[in-house]
């Protein structure tokens, strides 16, 4: 059976949540065995209206529970690989990849542990083979500040609290946290260390989702 493990990362407001659960649907509808993991999900910190927050701690690695992600990364492979080989025993859903996609602004600082493959597969004997495709988001300031305040409806005191702390926080923890942990996901690691295949692609926060997928697909399809 063939993994596709997609670690999709990038500034704040770039599409990382709408193109991971737009690669599940698309995978799904192909009989595609699909789970996401959200880094938002794994915040360690008590949560904070943005007008509370004093520095960067919400935007840095320090409050994300990276041991519990590591946990969830194998559990969910080993949930994958279970319902594929049902499915194909009972020959309802034949299939022979399953996907797992990981996403967040800061998985970067754990670039060491989501490109090793025990990470994933020490514990499957079904896994046998396993294809990782790292996604990183450029963005500027501005086309991240605008996504950030308006990709829901917010009161106008909540818009100017949002934009004080973009201003204070969002962005400045990207330049000195978010660009350092997209770098690391860019030092692909020996085949030895590693044990699997990596691709990087750097796609722009400004084209379409139509467009990113696009890509994703003609690469996936080289490398599956």
């Amino acid at each position: 059976m063939k993994l596709a493990v997609f670690l999709i990362t990038g500034g704040s407001g770039c599409g990382k949540s709408t193109l991971a659960n737009r690669l599940q649907d698309e995978y799904l509808k192909k009989d595609i065995l699909t789970k996401v993991i959200h880094q938002d999900d794994y915040f360690l910190l008590p949560f904070l209206p943005y007008s509370e927050r004093v520095d960067l701690s919400y935007e840095s690695d320090q409050g994300i529970d990276f041991k519990k992600i590591k946990s969830d990364i194998s559990i969910n492979v080993n949930l994958l690989v279970n319902e594929a080989s049902i499915a194909c025993h009972d020959d309802f859903k034949k299939t022979d990849e399953i996907v797992l996609i990981v996403e967040g602004h800061m998985i970067g600082a754990a670039a060491e542990m989501l490109y090793d493959a025990d990470t994933y597969i020490q514990k499957s004997k079904h896994v046998t083979s396993m294809n990782i495709i790292t996604v990183i988001f450029d963005t500027d300031r501005e086309t991240s500040k605008k996504r950030r305040l308006y990709r829901r409806q917010r009161s106008q005191k909540e818009l100017d609290e949002l934009e004080h702390y973009f201003d204070t926080a969002v962005w400045p923890g990207y330049l000195k946290y978010g660009r350092p942990a997209l770098e690391a996901l860019r030092n692909i690691p020996s085949m030895d260390k590693s044990s699997s295949n990596i691709t990087v692609l750097e796609l722009c926060a400004s084209h379409s989702i139509e467009s990113h997928l696009e890509k994703i697909e003609t690469i996936r399809n080289t490398i599956v």
